[in-house]
């Protein structure tokens, strides 16, 4: 692994991570979606997807949900966010991947915030042995909200990103602006 990689992981865990903490700081995005959050952390995963890699964006959402689960003070709080942080970006990966420039971050953005929520609710209805599923749609709203502007952040963040930052070749699909 090269210097510069293992800067720039570095680099985006410490921002997600910050991220991480000023929004837990904050009330729920929705006062009728109880734990709602804009989830202002993941920008950096769609962006290290994009610049460092599929590898690399795994390692930031790993350590970002374990030190911001310590650091919050709520190790359990673990068990929601890295299952539906893991699958919900690994969902974004498959359409980056696979979809990419025919598809817009944005839309990889929303598609992996209603991931996250409802795999967020299943493991809520799985610890708490109750079913959560009236909760889903009041989740998807607020995923609605998330997922847009998170994508909208990336996407900007991404197009005037320096060349020089990219580690991968993702950037040559963006130059027509329909990748990003």
């Amino acid at each position: 692994m090269s210097t510069k990689r293992i800067t720039l992981t570095a680099l985006y865990t410490a921002i997600a991570l910050v991220l991480h903490l000023f929004e837990s700081a904050l009330p729920p995005l929705f006062a009728f979606a109880p734990g709602a959050k804009m989830g202002l952390s993941n920008i950096v995963s769609l962006i290290a997807v994009f610049t460092l890699g599929s590898v690399d964006a795994f390692v930031i959402l790993v350590i970002r949900c374990v030190l911001g689960s310590l650091f919050g003070g709520n190790i359990f709080s673990l068990a929601y966010s890295l299952p539906a942080g893991a699958i919900s970006l690994g969902v974004e990966i498959v359409l980056i991947k696979l979809l990419v420039p025919r598809v817009s971050v944005i839309t990889v953005s929303f598609t992996g915030a209603v991931i996250h929520n409802g795999v967020q609710l299943l493991v809520a209805s799985i610890i708490v042995k109750t079913n959560l599923v009236s909760l889903l749609p009041l989740m998807l709203f607020a995923s609605v909200v998330a997922g847009i502007a998170v994508g909208l952040t990336a996407y900007f963040t991404l197009k005037y990103l320096p060349e020089r930052i990219y580690l991968t070749e993702t950037k040559k699909h963006n130059d027509n602006d329909g990748g990003i």
